[in-house]
């Protein structure tokens, strides 16, 4: 009972709408309140019904009958709503013009019989008489589905189920020059069929596809009324239904249910008020957190929106508290205007958050760096190197907007002082905003106690004032003396060290859970800062590391044959040519590799060993098989070299390709079965022909 009261509002909504939208119909004295669609659509048949009094000069007596017809079918129907539909029944049963009068007056006799004869119809005036036309009062977009239901018999939502199951499968099939042609022909269907609602009164073919093109507007008007029409059949029709049908099968849970729904939706609306209330409050006063002002991004139409949002959430809660307690707290226009303030609320959003992401994506990019000179101790005792410079407050709260570049680098250079450089990526959206920041970054200092080095911000905090919210990548890069010794407590793998060449071919890699075994020294050679790693086997997985360094850097190495042709290998983004097929492995360190391309699979028995600094070193120490895929031939032999090393094994050579042996046959012989097999061919052509 409390839920119909609360549909009974939503109808009265919708009733509300429809009588703003409605006009008058006059006939005979008497006035109908009609929607607009079906006020047109009578509107144009009584103006047809008046053009052909005036035209066949019918008598007045009779014109005001059929008038009075009319009035009498809209006064019986009027009881219920006259939508379009019911205006079609009710013309169909009074018939055009020409019909009605034709049977009250046998007005045939009026027309010239000659004139009758001599003249010809229009083929859209075939289409109309025999119903292949467009009608509009359903239609979804220009009404062509219903012309094919109209046609066929069918249900016209059969028709829609096959267009939108077509569109589907030429889109997903990858189809789209089928999918736009589809669309075309669409579109020149509802060129060629008229409309059935419309009396284009004799135009010509010319006037006729002119008038089509205009009414192709009707895509954007057709659409907006279908979606009208669903959103009222939902909310008056099958939301209605679905409760009735929910209360006679659940009857002795629906009281239960009915007051559950209704206090989760309070409990659920209160706490929206509660933050918007708090949102509000934060957009008035502003939001600090670690001395970034999160609310300065927001514009000032921000509160407003806040606001409608809180008066619609208020508005619908005394809804439901007039619901659960059967006390009257709203009316129609309280449902209209938490509607309303709803719709304003998120047009603000959508102009709250274009706003935000200009001013966080589009500012004005500008670079800071800050230096910090560390002096070294003066009897060069070697330190241990911490950066704590990172704010991991900052990225809970921020996360992708203030990032940390955890990448250090340490840089070698001649000094004999450590010079720490902060560099500050920003994103300001004007100079103002980015003249705050800098001007309230925190000093960068440092502390040595117990042979450890500290970097930090001044009072572990990025900011040393409040700064406006602004997208930030900040850095350091440390510059050593390169006679100096240190070491670092930060991950290894976040630096620019060079390891040992076993953790990556080029000695570079992101290698985790170790750190450097013994002190960073300067390595001349490479300009860089080295970092020992111990080797410890019973961290490794010993077989799948020998089989990433065999594919990634050894096939090539491994192989008895070097191939020149890469279009005959497999490895295309790799810089070796032969590809490591798989590996037969017989003990960890001893195994059988298959290398491939595209003429053989190579079957080679290796042997692998380790040294204490886990540095892997391979013999080759037998070519087990050699597989031949293609043919050999002098001219592709030459794009390898190192066949010296295959001369234990047979590989096919053809000589002349064309010469017979076996089952090759000679050139001049092919050439001559193909010109017999042509003439064959030419031959059934011109049989088939005659």
């Amino acid at each position: 009972m409390l839920l119909f009261f609360e549909f009974k509002t939503y109808k009265n909504l919708f009733l509300y709408f429809y009588f703003n939208l409605m006009k008058t119909l006059n006939l005979n004295e008497k006035k109908f309140q009609l929607e607009i669609d079906v006020f047109k659509f009578l509107s144009d048949y009584v103006e047809r019904i008046n053009s052909f009094v005036k035209k066949n000069q019918i008598d007045p007596d009779l014109h005001q009958d059929i008038i009075q017809r009319l009035s009498d079918q809209l006064t019986e129907k009027e009881k219920h709503w006259i939508t379009q539909k019911i205006a079609v029944q009710i013309v169909n049963k009074l018939g055009e013009p020409e019909e009605i009068f034709g049977e009250e007056s046998d007005f045939e006799n009026l027309w010239n019989e000659k004139t009758k004869k001599e003249k010809s119809e229009y083929f859209y005036e075939k289409l109309q008489k025999n119903q292949r036309n467009r009608p509009q009062e359903s239609a979804i977009l220009l009404g062509i589905c219903g012309m094919f239901a109209q046609v066929s018999g069918r249900n016209v939502r059969v028709w829609r189920v096959l267009f939108l199951f077509a569109n589907r499968v030429f889109f997903m099939g990858g189809m789209g020059n089928i999918l736009i042609l589809g669309r075309f022909w669409y579109f020149l269907l509802a060129l060629i069929f008229p409309r059935k609602e419309k009396d284009y009164e004799e135009k010509s073919i010319l006037k006729y596809f002119l008038n089509q093109i205009w009414d192709l507007r009707l895509i954007v008007s057709n659409s907006i009324k279908f979606c009208f029409k669903t959103v009222k059949r939902f909310f008056c029709t099958a939301i209605p239904t679905f409760l009735k049908r929910a209360k006679k099968l659940f009857w002795p849970f629906w009281n239960f249910v009915k007051i559950g729904f209704l206090v989760l939706r309070s409990i659920f609306l209160i706490f929206i008020l509660i933050m918007l209330g708090i949102f509000f409050y934060y957009l008035q006063t502003g939001y600090v957190w670690n001395n970034v002002e999160m609310t300065s991004i927001f514009p000032t139409i921000t509160s407003l929106g806040v606001a409608f949002g809180f008066l619609s959430a208020l508005l619908l809660l005394l809804g439901s508290i007039w619901a659960l307690f059967k006390k009257k707290l709203m009316n129609p226009a309280s449902l209209i205007t938490a509607i309303v303030s709803w719709i304003l609320a998120v047009i603000v959003v959508w102009i709250t958050g274009i706003q935000v992401l200009h001013t966080l994506y589009n500012g004005q990019e500008e670079i800071f760096t800050k230096e910090l000179i560390i002096p070294l101790p003066e009897n060069k005792q070697p330190l241990i190197i911490n950066v704590a410079y990172f704010n991991p407050d900052l990225q809970i709260v921020f996360g992708e907007l203030i990032k940390e570049n955890k990448l250090i680098n340490y840089i070698p250079y001649e000094w004999n002082n450590i010079k720490a450089v902060f560099s500050y990526n920003i994103l300001a959206k004007d100079n103002t905003t980015f003249g705050r920041i800098i001007e309230n970054l925190s000093d960068p200092v440092f502390e040595i106690k117990d042979g450890i080095l500290t970097i930090f911000y001044k009072n572990n905090k990025l900011f040393a004032a409040i700064v406006p919210l602004a997208r930030m990548n900040y850095s350091v890069d440390l510059y050593i003396p390169n006679d100096w010794k240190f070491n670092i407590t930060n991950p290894i793998y976040r630096t620019n060290l060079r390891m040992p060449e076993r953790v990556g071919k080029w000695g570079y890699t992101w290698y985790n859970g170790q750190n450097c075994s013994d002190r960073i020294t300067y390595d001349e050679k490479e300009n860089v800062f080295f970092c020992p790693l111990e080797f410890n086997p019973g961290d490794w997985n010993f077989r799948q590391t020998i089989e990433n360094d065999i594919r990634n850097n050894k096939t090539d190495e491994l192989s008895p044959l070097e191939g020149l042709n890469t279009d005959w290998s497999f490895t295309y983004h790799n810089s070796n040519y032969w590809q490591l097929h798989s590996i037969f492995w017989k003990t960890d360190n001893r195994f059988i590799v298959k290398l491939s391309d595209q003429m053989f699979n190579l079957f080679l028995e290796v042997e692998a060993n380790v040294d204490e600094k886990g540095n892997i070193s391979y013999t080759r120490l037998k070519i087990k098989e050699v597989e031949q895929k293609g043919m050999m031939t002098p001219e592709r032999m030459k794009f390898y070299e190192g066949w010296e090393n295959l001369k234990d094994f047979d590989i096919i050579i053809e000589n002349n390709f064309w010469e017979k042996t076996g089952n090759y046959i000679s050139k001049e012989e092919f050439e001559e079965q193909v010109s017999s097999l042509k003439n064959e061919i030419n031959n059934l052509k011109t049989e088939l022909w005659y």
